[in-house]
């Protein structure tokens, strides 16, 4: 239907664009190095013209297909594998003529004396009823047809190999038999499809012909522990790379890393610390130990790639059935960056490995499509997005910069932020984007930008190494008088909130992860010795990058960094308690908190398999995976249908995306009394999981913005304008006071009693209330007084120009009154002008009512002059 050449021609594969290699005479389609390329509907359709141009096969198409015709048809995924050509002409027949003519492999099983054995059992099987075709000798399986082929397949193949060939090759073939089968049967269900699924990954996935030898890590620098099952963690412990200058003509060294970083491996300790808490802990995965292994990727893309195969390339070791395997790394945690996770996501979908994130934020790893095995328990970008506009709108904030990160974090966060804000009417100034590698010049356009922009407030989507040039360039340049609102990625960074950057970025504000105090963190911590086993040598580093000082060892400094010599020797007896550092200091453990999740996450998801296999004689007891021969996938089925509560209280889940609930603590820089270090004071919160009225919650009494003062801007008595307005308010109280306290002592009199006393009265009182309202808009406002002065002066208002339009009224009828034959002026009586001015503040009253109840007043400071423009 297709109308393009079969398997048994070049270009066959409907799916895809290999070509075919010619082997005894027939196209097969080998295993290669080369990767080719998938069909296209579009492509293949150039091509059905071109053949007919050409009056000749073009990639295997041979002409236009029928089919075309056919509104929203996909010419290429529009049909199935062809299963006959596929697996029974295929595979199946491959694998059959490798076991039967390779001779110099393990798996031969072609001798004389064996081929009989296998010629007798085919016969003794009696074949069911559903095989139509008795297959013919073992030895004319050239000749067989497709459905002599599947006969072997189903029916005959394990039971006559079972013995002959090595249990890993029967265990090996098996898979396909198992998987073929469930898809063959005539009602199937999605369980039926996944698990076939996961039997043909792990039949091509397996490595069941090679002979065990051990694979070096393509990252010597490795911190670990055996146990049953063993964990990778991934972090940058050294924040920068050496750049290498390739010469093409020799393998390039090692990559080697600069710029020790003592917070990240502050992450790394603490992972050896939960995961040796949950060892000690008797009621989570009881007799079960797990391991680690520890990788530094200095945050560069080409390691961290590296890494990620150093973990799916573990040290080959054969079992005691004589297969060939490689200890289970069922997951890696890790890794810090957006980008980085991105690209080792990828490598890792191909070995169907779980990547659990504890700082990887970027809206883009929520594609299920390109990362269907990445989870994260810091939230996603979209949530802090959305409540940074929230923010900035709250503020009163209209004309804003962003500036971000030559990386997927970045770019993407300042486009999520740009599109949540414009939707509040806020405009965006500019859009800054920081290089990697910034030059001396990059930095100063960058700084000119900020610092000629009218826009008083920056909001920055970056990592603190990308912030931090910036930051270093702002300050020399002693650029002041801008608002920050800074991404979770810095806001808590000691590398950029020291005493020396606080003049320019005081009053900064942003979101940051929750945070939790972790007991006995920081006893582990400050215990740490630099030559205990295991062997640390990430400890030796920071012992002495910390105390300045050289280790007399023989053992190796990790192979990604430059020996730095000191001048002097270290004994290794220094106290780390003596020393505070970012290092020892867990007043701030927020990133430290997603790691604890993720690690106990994936404990609680072990621990749920291991409770399945305890479940003796339940239905599910057959589907339950070995605890000690973890394949991958069988972790991300549990880890997306995890829900426990954590020992600080908080639900742990993730949704369809793998994401995690958005919740941020709202922070604000500000100077400390202890030594003027500058302090993250946590001023509200931010949780997704709310009502979007309840969302975002905000302290504004407790926030101290740029200039380090809580300055208010209100009218306050003691300026001028204040004190004129307080002088008028009251003389025009004393004033109407006064007029009121004439016509009441004249009340009797011809002037007041014509002139409607009542309302006279009625209309004084109401002015003397409209200047009393204006003495109320003086001072700082409060939650009560806001609501209080408007409704007030409305109501005053509105009765004093009630009052007003029935005098008003009652004129103009007087005149019209004169005119023979007129009698409206009945319609204007003191009853009809006394209704009057009732139902004008009734509707006023109304008015206020609805007023307060859907949209009520509430103070907003403004915490500094805006630039509207």
């Amino acid at each position: 239907m297709q109308n393009t050449t079969q398997f048994n021609g070049y270009f066959g594969c409907g799916f895809c664009l290999h070509p075919g290699t010619l082997v005894e005479k027939q196209v097969k389609y080998t295993v290669t190095d080369t990767e080719y390329p998938d069909r296209e509907a579009k492509k293949m359709l150039a091509d059905m013209e071109q053949a007919v141009t050409q009056n000749r096969s073009v990639r295997g198409v041979k002409g236009p297909s029928p089919l075309i015709s056919m509104p929203y048809f996909d010419i290429v995924w529009g049909f199935v594998p062809d299963y006959m050509h596929a697996v029974l002409l295929g595979v199946i027949r491959q694998l059959t003529e490798l076991i039967l003519n390779n001779s110099d492999q393990p798996y031969y099983t072609g001798s004389p004396n064996t081929m009989r054995v296998l010629e007798n059992r085919i016969k003794d099987i009696k074949p069911p009823h559903l095989i139509t075709r008795l297959p013919r000798p073992l030895a004319e399986f050239k000749y067989w047809k497709a459905s002599e082929w599947r006969a072997w397949l189903l029916f005959y193949s394990l039971p006559v190999l079972n013995g002959v060939l090595q249990p890993r090759y029967v265990k090996h073939l098996g898979l396909l038999v198992s998987a073929i089968f469930l898809l063959l049967k005539e009602n199937i269900t999605f369980q039926d499809i996944n698990k076939a699924d996961n039997m043909l990954f792990e039949f091509v996935a397996s490595n069941s012909e090679a002979d065990c030898e051990f694979w070096k890590d393509l990252d010597s620098t490795v911190v670990y522990k055996e146990g049953h099952v063993v964990l990778a963690g991934m972090f940058p412990i050294h924040s920068k790379g050496i750049d290498q200058e390739p010469n093409f003509r020799s393998q390039p060294d090692q990559r080697k890393c600069t710029g020790f970083n003592m917070r990240v491996f502050r992450w790394s300790q603490s992972m050896i610390f939960f995961i040796e808490e949950i060892n000690r802990n008797p009621t989570l995965l009881p007799n079960i130990t797990l391991g680690y292994r520890l990788y530094d990727t200095c945050g560069l893309t080409a390691l961290s790639l590296r890494t990620a195969l150093s973990v799916v390339s573990q040290p080959m070791k054969r079992s005691s059935l004589g297969e060939c395997s490689s200890p289970r790394i069922p997951i890696i945690i890790g890794d810090s960056g957006s980008t980085l996770s991105m690209a080792i996501s990828r490598i890792l979908n191909l070995f169907r490995i779980p990547l659990v994130s504890y700082f990887a934020s970027c809206a883009c790893l929520s594609d299920k499509h390109q990362f269907p095995y990445f989870f994260r328990t810091i939230p996603s970008d979209v949530n802090q997005a959305s409540a940074l506009a929230h923010l900035v709108k709250h503020f009163g904030w209209t004309w804003v910069g962003t500036i971000g990160a030559d990386d997927a974090y970045g770019r993407t966060g300042i486009d999520l932020f740009t599109t949540a804000v414009a939707k509040l009417g806020v405009c965006v100034a500019y859009r800054v984007i920081i290089p990697k590698l910034p030059t001396q010049q990059q930095l100063q356009d960058i700084v000119k930008t900020i610092r000629d922009s009218t826009a008083r407030v920056l909001v920055v989507f970056a990592i603190e190494e990308d912030i931090k040039p910036v930051v270093d360039e702002i300050v020399r340049q002693n650029v002041t008088g801008k608002q920050w609102v800074a991404s979770e990625a810095w806001v808590t960074s000691t590398l950029i909130s020291t005493k020396e950057n606080y003049l320019s970025l005081s009053g900064t504000i942003g979101f940051a992860i929750r945070r939790a105090e972790i007991p006995g963190l920081k006893q582990f911590l400050e215990s740490i010795q630099p030559l205990a086993e295991p062997y640390n040598a990430f400890a030796r580093e920071f012992w002495e990058t910390q105390f300045q000082c050289l280790l007399n060892t023989s053992l190796p400094a990790p192979s990604t960094t430059e020996q730095v010599h000191y001048t002097h020797s270290c004994t290794g007896m220094e106290r780390v308690q003596d020393i505070h550092s970012i290092y020892n200091d867990v007043s701030e453990l927020r990133v430290t908190y997603n790691i604890h999740k993720a690690v106990y996450t994936v404990a609680h998801a072990l621990h749920n398999l291991l409770l399945c296999q305890k479940e003796i004689g339940s239905a599910l007891t057959q589907q339950c995976p070995d605890i000690h021969n973890l394949l991958p996938w069988q972790v991300v089925e549990v880890l997306r249908k995890l829900n426990y509560t954590n020992m600080f209280g908080d639900l742990i889940h993730f949704d369809k995306n793998g994401d995690p609930v958005g919740s941020y603590d709202i922070v604000n820089w500000q100077i400390g009394s202890d030594e003027g270090l500058v302090q993250y004071v946590k001023v509200g919160r931010f949780d997704s999981s709310l009502s979007t009225a309840q969302q975002l919650l905000l302290n504004q009494d407790k926030i101290i913005w740029h200039g380090g003062t809580k300055e208010i801007e209100f009218l306050s008595y003691s300026e001028t304008f204040g004190m004129a307005l307080a002088v008028i308010a009251i003389l025009g109280v004393v004033s109407a006071m006064t007029a009121a306290a004439i016509f009441f002592r004249h009340r009797d009199t011809p002037l007041v009693r014509a002139n409607n006393s009542e309302l006279s009265f009625l209309l004084l009182i109401s002015l003397t209330l409209c200047f009393i309202c204006a003495l109320t808009f003086l001072g700082q406002p409060s939650r009560w007084a806001c609501p209080l002065r408007r409704t007030a002066f409305g109501l005053s208002f509105a009765l004093c120009l009630s009052c007003l339009l029935s005098k008003t009224l009652v004129v103009l009828m007087a005149f019209k009154a004169t005119l023979p034959g007129n009698n409206t002026v009945r319609w204007f009586r003191p009853p009809q002008q006394r209704l009057g001015v009732f139902l004008c503040s009734v509707l006023q009253g109304g008015v206020c009512v609805a007023w307060l109840i859907t949209a009520p007043p509430f103070p907003r400071a403004l915490m500094f002059q805006e630039n509207s423009s």
